[in-house]
């Protein structure tokens, strides 16, 4: 009896207009590759088949009929890592409360899960900085219209989707106090609760070069406890990371 082809793992990347795809063996070596432009503003509905129809397609394009062993999606949003769902969406294209995973098992049969865009960056981040695996850090996305705060922690229970939504909502967006020192300033210091309370090793700064000497020196002085970096180009594409995070759910879906 012919042996049947391996399945492969699934990783996606949803951000801006467009998705992107890979498909990989559990060695994690690529097999295909695609990319296709989704539109401006997509309905739930219409995602759902955006979603799955490029998974779809990478798989005929690949040619050995086989089947995911796992899927793993990064989206720009909160995303409730329990559920799959987006809390809040920070893409256009996408609107909050998308039920990825529910709609893609709709049609295929196979482990899914929906992560944070920004949280795979947070964990490159601290691979390439952090000597030690167990590490608690936050992250801190400044624009002119609007501050994110995003939490990643391989030791504890960190803060949820929700948490994150709320805490960001309260911190100005740079064009809201016209002096760079004083908008230092007062971000630190509606941090400075939740972070004596999370007390990260890591703080990864994201911010308009205007603004990057002055908010990088008041968190510096305020929070002396954690490392303060700029958040850094990925080591690697976010594809790739989201095969790695497929690959431990499929190992995971074989010990149930």
């Amino acid at each position: 009896m012919a042996k049947l082809p391996e399945d492969l793992l699934v990783g996606i990347e949803v951000h801006g207009d467009a998705i992107s795809v890979e498909l990989a063996n559990t060695s994690l070596h690529i097999i295909a590759k695609e990319r296709i432009e989704i539109g401006d503003r997509l309905d739930h509905e219409e995602l759902d088949w955006i979603i799955g129809g490029a998974i779809a397609m990478s798989f005929a394009l690949e040619g050995n009929k086989r089947s995911a062993a796992a899927i793993c999606i990064a989206c720009d949003g909160f995303v409730d890592e329990a559920s799959g769902r987006i809390v809040e969406s920070r893409n256009t294209a996408m609107g909050s409360g998308l039920d990825i995973v529910g709609g893609l098992r709709k049609h295929i049969d196979t482990p899914v899960m929906v992560v944070d865009r920004a949280k795979v960056i947070m964990r490159q981040q601290i691979r390439d900085q952090m000597e030690s695996g167990e590490v608690s850090a936050v992250s801190l996305d400044v624009t002119d219209d609007r501050v994110v705060f995003i939490t990643v922690s391989t030791k504890r229970m960190f803060l949820n989707a929700s948490d994150e939504v709320d805490i960001s909502k309260t911190l100005p967006g740079l064009a809201e106090l016209s002096d760079v020192d004083e908008y230092a300033t007062d971000i630190s210091q509606r941090l400075a609760p939740v972070m004596e309370y999370l007390a990260p090793e890591l703080f990864l700064l994201s911010a308009p070069e205007s603004a990057q000497n002055s908010l990088m020196e008041k968190l510096s002085s305020s929070f002396p406890n954690s490392q303060i970096s700029m958040n850094e180009v990925p080591s690697e594409s976010i594809t790739s990371s989201c095969l790695k995070l497929a690959l431990t759910l499929s190992n995971e879906k074989k010990l149930l």
